[in-house]
């Protein structure tokens, strides 16, 4: 069991938060959005937007904020602390929306997937999959 053990990495909880308003974002509105979604977080996590200018059926993906928070997969104080932080980002989001200018009627839905990264995998072709799964748990799970 060490042997498997050893070939963890770190863990990865990931949040995506999609914005859904009648008009796209403008660029300096979701560097606004990143901010102050960053600010919410008490403990390190990383904030990156997905801005949908891609054509055709990516541009589904539009408007994407991704927070991921990366901790030591065996830690159980440090799930409880990257968990309590998810949450209390998720009481925040209606706030930081209005805060920032947008529509009220501005709709946001947001999900938590979390996995544990293999040190013998590639990264990248990790983080595509968390990250898929994750956008599949946020459209068809979630809506039932």
């Amino acid at each position: 069991n060490d042997v498997a053990s050893s070939k963890k990495g770190a863990a990865i909880l990931l949040m995506p938060i999609l914005i859904e308003c009648e008009e796209s974002l403008s660029e300096s509105m979701l560097k606004k959005l990143q901010h102050k979604v960053s600010q919410q977080c008490k403990i390190p996590a990383s904030v990156e937007i997905i801005k949908g200018t891609q054509s055709g059926i990516w541009g589904l993906f539009s408007d994407i904020i991704v927070v991921s928070w990366a901790y030591s997969h065996d830690n159980e104080t440090s799930l409880a602390l990257v968990n309590q932080d998810a949450h209390h980002l998720e009481s925040q989001l209606k706030t930081v929306i209005q805060n920032i200018g947008l529509p009220l009627d501005t709709k946001v839905r947001y999900t938590r997937h979390s996995g544990v990264f293999n040190t013998d995998k590639p990264m990248a072709s990790q983080w595509r999959g968390l990250f898929a799964q994750a956008i599949i748990k946020l459209d068809v799970l979630e809506k039932g």
